[in-house]
């Protein structure tokens, strides 16, 4: 018979507790700690950004959309280069997040046009799953700023927000 039941990564202090249960003799409810949600609203209020997103896979459209969304941001998602070109015609961004394998124009050629264009130039992060050193070079070197692999991590994207919301607050003091 259980006295306590613990998951891990066991807590120091639900061991304690687990501990002095099993001690005491009297079986006890499972405790749970509740987590803490990494994504909270006030984010984009804390680091604004303007962001469009060019993702063609329906489901990592959700995912980005659903994180961006919990950390406060309104966003534009568009299904491939075309998309993007077209949309920077009336929006101003400062941040694209730009697969690099999309249909009818890919996040390179999108990149390339946008970097020929006198004005105004957003950060164009690069989302790939292809994670080899040479290829963040690839991109870097194709006009991209940044880099973020899939499976896109949650902490990655909101470390990436953070760097860029500054990067551009301080091009801008």
């Amino acid at each position: 018979m259980f006295t306590a039941i613990l998951t891990k990564p066991v807590k120091q202090h639900l061991l304690c507790s687990g501990i002095q249960t099993s001690l005491s003799g009297a079986p006890s409810e499972p405790q749970q700690e509740k987590p803490q949600s990494m994504l909270s609203d006030a984010f984009a209020q804390t680091y604004p950004l303007r962001i469009m997103v060019a993702e063609d896979n329906k489901i990592n459209q959700k995912f980005i959309e659903h994180i961006l969304k919990k950390l406060g941001y309104s966003i534009d998602m568009v299904h491939n280069g075309m998309e993007v070109l077209n949309l920077m015609e009336t929006n101003t961004y400062d941040v694209l997040l730009m697969d690099v394998q999309m249909p009818e124009m890919d996040g390179f050629e999108a990149t390339s046009i946008i970097r020929s264009r006198p004005g105004y130039q957003p950060i164009i992060v690069a989302m790939t799953a292809n994670a080899l050193s040479d290829d963040k070079d690839l991109c870097i070197q194709n006009g991209m700023d940044d880099y973020l692999g899939k499976p896109m991590k949650i902490e990655e994207v909101m470390n990436l927000l953070v760097k860029l919301s500054n990067q551009l607050r301080s091009d801008n003091s």
